[in-house]
């Protein structure tokens, strides 16, 4: 008896779920390098603390005008800089977490295709052996983008953590540099009715006194900021870590579903499909989380 010929599956779907690959690969090389360029600016600018001139130390030190120094100003630019870099950062990671539900759908869609194109083709024990492999592949794909939805929400908690940590650091450092302000300016009104000797060195050694605390307040201003550029830095580091351990995760499976298209492919112009039991399939590796 002979076998009628089963119609071959569309070509398109396999040649489309490659460029998709494609296509994906060069949209995440791109977002890489924007994040690349987002934390050598973010370091540039905490290291700019650093190269403060003794002119400016000095001027910070002595002066009583009251203007803020430069130190504040480059930190709240830096601040800044960071907030926008970890909104652009949640960003790019929801933008590849949609990439990633676009191509499984598309990978989804191609192996219903192979499963369809099985079962006019072969025998029910070759059909119900190449609908297992398939649905345990379905059952791969779905695990490994919930724990990747779960570590992008512990990611977003944890960012968000330390932007309210660094909101509450910054309104105790605008706290603490208005309040010698305030204490100069009320001075005055306390000794009004004192005699003129009494007025003139109450008046010198509440400057004195003013200055003393200004510079204090100025040097622990200064602490902060040394201390706030070595958060920063940590983070950055951090951040690259971070994005070295998605570009393996994104390699790492981009590899594996270019090798699964491959030998389906194979599988399905050579009409055996009993050779799909004989292929365990890998469980995914799910990159590190930094443990903030």
């Amino acid at each position: 008896m002979e076998h009628v010929a089963a119609p071959e599956p569309p070509p398109r779907a396999t040649e489309n779920v490659c460029k998709e690959l494609v296509d994906l690969q060069i949209k995440n090389q791109r977002l890489q390098e924007q994040h690349d360029a987002e934390i050598f600016e973010l370091k540039s600018e905490a290291q700019s603390t650093d190269f403060l001139t003794p002119e400016n130390k000095q001027q910070e030190l002595g002066d009583g005008t009251g203007v803020q120094p430069p130190s504040l100003k480059v930190l709240s630019a830096c601040r800044g800089q960071l907030r926008q870099a970890e909104a652009e950062n949640a960003r790019l990671q929801l933008q590849l977490k949609k990439l990633n539900e676009a191509y499984a759908i598309r990978l989804k869609h191609c192996a219903r295709i192979v499963a369809g194109y099985a079962d006019g083709a072969g025998p029910k024990p070759t059909v119900a052996a190449l609908r297992t492999f398939l649905e345990t592949t379905l059952e791969d794909i779905r695990a490994a983008h919930h724990s990747r939805e779960q570590q992008l929400a512990r990611a977003a908690r944890s960012y968000r953590k330390c932007l309210a940590d660094l909101s509450r650091r910054h309104e105790e450092l605008l706290t603490a540099h208005r309040t010698p302000r305030a204490a100069f300016g009320a001075a005055p009104s306390d000794v009004a009715l004192l005699p003129r000797h009494t007025v003139t060195e109450s008046s010198h050694q509440m400057e004195d006194q003013a200055k003393r605390e200004k510079q204090l307040q100025k040097l622990k201003a200064q602490a902060e900021l040394e201390r706030e550029r070595a958060q920063l830095l940590v983070r950055a580091t951090m951040a690259e870590e971070q994005l070295s351990e998605l570009q393996e995760y994104v390699d790492q499976h981009l590899g594996r579903y270019k090798q699964e298209i491959l030998r389906l492919r194979k599988l399905v112009g050579t009409g055996d499909p009993w050779k799909v039991g004989a292929i365990p399939s890998d469980k995914p590796q799910h990159p590190r989380t930094c443990s903030h």
